[in-house]
This record gives structure tokens, sequence and C-alpha cells, in this order.
């Protein structure tokens, strides 16, 4: 697992990574006749890559320095296309009012203090709710699993 989290592989730094620094990810990869139309050939490439960012992070400025490394490493044949449109990165506290009724709601259901985590490695739409309009979002987690429940607002 070292080639995959780095030097340090203890559960608490993977999980800090995982939470609280940018991924990229390859969503995937495709080739040849597949994708294009009959008249296309095996030399062209396709592939989809999905930024997790972190707070501070703008996502125009990624794209960018995305395309400026591809140059820089000499890949100037290659065309990144944004196919949908990025947002920034967003977060609710996790002392809100609402976190905390999702909490104590949690503890009555599974008789357990659950996991409070302050954000998901995942994405969503939480720009237009939590920064745009100032709505708390949160997400409930595993809530079903009460051994591994996880209480957590929602970054994208």
């Amino acid at each position: 697992m070292r080639h995959l989290f780095g030097p340090d592989d203890h559960a608490a730094a993977v999980t800090e990574r995982l939470l609280f620094e940018p991924t990229c990810n390859i969503c995937g990869l495709s080739s040849g006749y597949m994708v294009l139309a009959p008249n296309g050939s095996a030399r062209d490439c396709r592939g989809e890559d999905r930024f997790s960012l972190v707070p501070d992070q703008d996502p125009n400025k990624i794209l960018a320095l995305l395309r400026q490394h591809l140059h820089e490493q000499g890949f100037e044949d290659i065309e990144v296309e944004q196919t949908e449109e990025g947002s920034f990165p967003a977060q609710t506290p996790i002392d809100t009012t609402l976190m905390q009724a999702l909490i104590r709601s949690a503890r009555s259901v599974y008789g357990t203090e659950p996991r409070v985590l302050p954000r998901s490695a995942g994405t969503g739409p939480m720009e237009q709710l939590c920064l745009r309009y100032g709505v708390p979002t949160v997400g409930g987690g595993a809530l079903a699993m009460p051994i591994r429940a996880s209480i957590r607002p929602t970054k994208t």
C-alpha cells in the first residue's frame, strides 16, 4: 500500500490526506474505434479526469495549471476540454445548528457516539448552497451502519 498512499501508511495519515488534500482521479480511458466515428484511428485516445478540490482552490486556476503542466512536459498535442463547469470547494462548519441536530439524532438512533468528519472525499454542488446562498449542508454518511457511523458536512 505504500506505493498508493505514500511513506506513512497509518490509517490516520491516510484519512487526513483523503479529506484535506486535493485529488486528481482518472475516471476512464478509451481509444480507437470505441469512441470515434468509423474514420477514427487507434492513435486517438480519450480520458476523463475529475478533481476534488479543498477550500481556497479555484477550479479555473487548477484547469489552467493542468494545461500548463501538460505543455511543459511536452504534451502539446493533448487537448484538454472542460466538459462540466467547475465549482469552488465549500463546506459547512461542524458547529452549525444543523450539524449538531444530526449528531444528536445519530446518537439517539444508534446509541453510540458518531464519528464526525469535517468533510468527505466526494464532491457535489455545495458551492451553490454553502457559498452562494449561505445554506448549511450536511451528509449523513454511513448512518445505516452503527459500527461505522459517520456524519460529515459535504465539500466539493
